[in-house]
């Protein structure tokens, strides 16, 4: 009471609050990153853009987080580190859209999850960059989204491409890899991932490459529907220069004199070699992708 006997506390005539009920079940706020129909059942569920322009969670997320499952395999214990750090931050990073509250679009959705690939990509959670990555790693990265979602990426976020460009060109000097570039005929059947692993060491039994060197092979087709590029990275378990400059000189100069121009595969498939160089940086090997 105030002055007078004036009630100067007064509340609000009572109102009734109704909370927004949740579209997806509670797990969906909280995303570990590690299970990638995530995107179908959360992030779709909540705001359905697949029948749309903007379409994001099953067309490119979880499409390609499956890839990540299939060539987990290949990559380094640092490299699978750093795709589980990735996963979870990709996921993470669009936790928001699951609050009924949050006012979202299909196409202010897709905007947030691939600026977050750039922040994601650079410093995911455990602190292990792309950048860091072996030059192998770096690669098989880039071979995993290569196609419709780095072309619907860079076209999305300008700055996108310079992730990989300035990685490839800052780590190159600095790690004992090189870069092959084989350009083989496209044979009847398309190359498995076994196929492309099996070029390497079938190239590596016919050259006598010494037991220091390891290696591995990604492929993408070109602009030129008669030839596949199929990348080797090849490097030294012991950091030797020496060694691995020695195995990118055998197969220039082989192809030089052309005495490499086919390789039998382990299930006797025989590719025809039609064009072979080396690379000085990641640049030469990306320019056709």
């Amino acid at each position: 009471m105030g002055v007078h006997g004036t009630n100067l506390c007064q509340c609000d005539p009572p109102k009734e609050i109704k909370p927004r009920d949740s579209l997806v079940p509670i797990k969906c706020y909280i995303p570990a990153g590690t299970d990638c129909s995530w995107y179908k059942e959360c992030l779709e569920t909540r705001i359905a853009c697949e029948s749309t322009n903007e379409r994001y969670a099953i067309t490119y997320a979880e499409k390609y987080c499956k890839l990540y499952d299939d060539r987990y395999a290949r990559f380094s214990d640092k490299g699978k580190v750093w795709i589980d750090a990735v996963r979870k931050c990709l996921q993470e990073s669009l936790a928001y859209v699951m609050y009924p509250q949050s006012d979202v679009t299909c196409q202010s959705v897709k905007e947030t999850a691939f600026l977050s690939h750039i922040n994601c990509y650079k410093n995911p959670e455990l602190g292990i960059s792309f950048c860091d990555l072996s030059l192998s790693d770096q690669f098989r990265v880039f071979w995993t989204i290569k196609g419709a979602l780095l072309e619907e990426f860079t076209k999305t976020v300008s700055s996108g491409w310079s992730v990989f460009k300035t990685c490839f060109s800052s780590s190159y000097p600095k790690k004992t890899e090189r870069i092959i570039q084989l350009e083989i005929e496209p044979p009847k059947n398309k190359l498995t991932e076994k196929n492309l692993e099996d070029i390497s060491v079938r190239l590596a039994y016919v050259l006598g490459w010494p037991t220091d060197i390891m290696f591995s092979s990604s492929s993408s087709k070109l602009s030129n529907p008669n030839s596949i590029s199929v990348n080797i990275v090849i490097s030294s378990k012991t950091y030797n220069n020496a060694y691995v400059n020695e195995a990118v000189n055998s197969v220039i100069e082989r192809g030089l004199s052309n005495t490499l121009v086919a390789l039998t595969l382990e299930d006797g498939r025989t590719l025809n070699i039609q064009g072979i160089k080396g690379c000085n940086d990641p640049s030469c090997c990306l320019q056709n992708m």
